[in-house]
């Protein structure tokens, strides 16, 4: 019997221990499955330090605001032209390689140039690509093409040819991205009295800055050559 009572319980002992062991090991899967989830949670809210859907929203709406300001419209009288401005900014986030926040700046930027909703909205696309191209900021983008727009007096439709033809002088000639709004201005006077074409000027800056010549230098020889 004594046997028996000992036999019993070493397997009593034993089924315990083997208890143990597998307890152990649930406890370790859990404890791995635990790491892993924070390690997920925590990866999770470093993608949402970037994504804030609502405070995107809220920097959206006041750039948007503060470029209807500064065209003199808002939502409560003009709410037509305000749509306008909201498509256009989140069709460029589509369409370009920008957001719609930084696409409403252009277009605050473009309405700083004197330009209307309607006006902005065709301008916007080809500033922001002339931006990405030429590898400029958005506001030296829309000064630059305001300014080809204004001087060679193009229509809105034609700003679209306009910021291709800047990207392709600047990639053939040594007349760079950078240059092209100060040379632009610079040129401004001799190609309006003698009523030269873009397509005429920029090929004439560009050969001239190959020469080895700063940009503002080129351009201003050429405005002078014209009105000699």
């Amino acid at each position: 019997v004594g046997g028996m009572a000992g036999a019993a319980v070493g397997k009593r002992g034993n089924k315990t221990g083997g208890g143990g062991s597998g307890l152990a090991s649930m406890q370790s899967v859990i404890g791995g499955v635990a790491m892993a989830m924070g390690a997920l949670k925590g990866i999770g809210a470093g993608f949402h330090a970037f994504d804030n859907p609502a405070g995107i929203a809220g920097t959206f709406d006041k750039t948007l605001v503060g470029a209807g300001a500064i065209m003199g419209i808002g939502w409560k009288t003009h709410a037509a032209d305000m749509k306008l401005l909201e498509k256009a900014a989140i069709n460029a986030g589509i369409a370009t390689q920008f957001s719609p926040v930084e696409a409403a700046q252009g277009l605050e930027l473009l309405g700083q140039s004197g330009y209307n909703a309607t006006e902005a909205t065709k301008l916007l696309i080809p500033t922001l690509d002339l931006a990405a191209g030429g590898q400029i900021s958005v506001a030296q983008a829309a000064a630059t093409t305001s300014a080809a727009v204004k001087i060679f007096g193009l229509n809105m439709d034609q700003a679209k040819v306009a910021t291709d033809k800047l990207l392709r002088i600047s990639n053939a000639t040594a007349l760079t991205a950078n240059d092209l709004q100060i040379s632009l201005g610079n040129v401004s006077r001799g190609a309006i009295v003698t009523g030269q074409s873009l397509d005429e000027m920029l090929p004439s800056i560009g050969l001239v800055k190959n020469a080895g010549v700063a940009a503002s230098v080129a351009s201003s020889s050429v405005s002078s050559a014209l009105l000699m």
